[in-house]
This record gives C-alpha cells, sequence and structure tokens, in this order.
C-alpha cells in the first residue's frame, strides 16, 4: 500500500505566507495596482472574508499581461525560498513507496509549477473564470479533498505536516504529524 505525506506551504515548507507575495507581484503592476488595493482595504477592514478576497485577487491578477510566464517566475523565486530543514523532516518520512503531496490555501496558478518543481502532486485552491466557481482549499476542505482523491483503503496516511490551527483535522489522520512553529 502506497503511502502519502502530505506538505503545507505557506509558513512550514516556505518561510512565509506565499500570497502575500503573490499579492506584492500585481502591486508592482500599474496594470493591477489600481484593482488590488481597493480589495486589500475591504479585506483589511472586514469587509471582505478570505475566500472571496483570493478569488477577486486572482480574477484581477490572471489579466495581466503574460500571466502565466509571471507565475512561472514568482514559482521559481518561491522555490529558492523553500526551507531545507522541512524538506529534511519530510525525507525522514519517505521512502520509495511514499509520495508527497503540496497542500495549500494558495492558488493554483503558481503552486502547480511549484509542485513541478518538486516532482510533487499538488491540492491547492482553484479557480474556475468561465464558470464562476473558486474552491477555497482550507481546513476541511483540504481533508476532504485529499480522502476523495487519496481513499483511506487504497493508501496509507503517514506524515502531515502544517503551522495552521486550520489544519489540525488533517494532521490528527495521520498516523505521524507535526504542528511546526517557527521560531
Amino acid at each position: 500500500m502506497k503511502k502519502i505525506n502530505v506538505i503545507d506551504l505557506d509558513s512550514t515548507l516556505l518561510p512565509y505566507d506565499s500570497f502575500r507575495k503573490y499579492i506584492l507581484v500585481f502591486l508592482r503592476n500599474k496594470q493591477s495596482t489600481v484593482h488590488i488595493l481597493p480589495l486589500m482595504i475591504l479585506r483589511k477592514l472586514k469587509l471582505l472574508d478570505s475566500s472571496p478576497f483570493k478569488k477577486r485577487v486572482i480574477e484581477r491578477g490572471r489579466k495581466i499581461d503574460n500571466y502565466n510566464d509571471v507565475m512561472k517566475e514568482f514559482s521559481n523565486r518561491l522555490f529558492a525560498d523553500i526551507d531545507n530543514s522541512i524538506i529534511e523532516i519530510v525525507e525522514s518520512y519517505t521512502d520509495s513507496d511514499t509520495i508527497n503531496i503540496l497542500c495549500t490555501a494558495s492558488p493554483e496558478d503558481y503552486v502547480k509549477y511549484l509542485s513541478e518543481l518538486l516532482r510533487w502532486p499538488h491540492i491547492a485552491s482553484q479557480l474556475d473564470s468561465e464558470q464562476n466557481y473558486f474552491v477555497h482549499m482550507h481546513g476541511q476542505k483540504k481533508v476532504e479533498t485529499i480522502r476523495k482523491l487519496y481513499p483511506e483503503d487504497r493508501f496509507r496516511y503517514n506524515f502531515a505536516i502544517s503551522d495552521s490551527q486550520s489544519d489540525e483535522v488533517l494532521l490528527m489522520a495521520f498516523e505521524n504529524s507535526l504542528m511546526y512553529r517557527r521560531s
């Protein structure tokens, strides 16, 4: 039976929140600053919840020129910032029968490129613009998706690591887990 390890991205595999850096990409772009700044203000004032905020930022971000190239470059920068001590922890729970899965609330728009660099499958927040459908991969949604894609009768839930309290249920589903806290 194959084993799975689930690794959180933000403030776990990376020493920071990648979505905040993603937003900075658009704040530095004259084409999108005027659209992103009001969303940030609404979020800061708690007039816009996390999920609709992410959805609207992604929608606006996708309108910049060469978006996919920008996302590839962005993911290369993220890859360079990966915390090797976390990779070492993950590797200590990994053997030839293990699938490491990058699991994050961050947008698939750049996570897909990062996961290619890691050579891991990924589970990430997704936006289908045509159908105006957004899946925010957060908390319980992570657990539901992992159970759907990697059913417990076919996979052994070996190891999970995250920094977030919202992933507590996810961590409890695994034989080994680590609630990671940066010092």
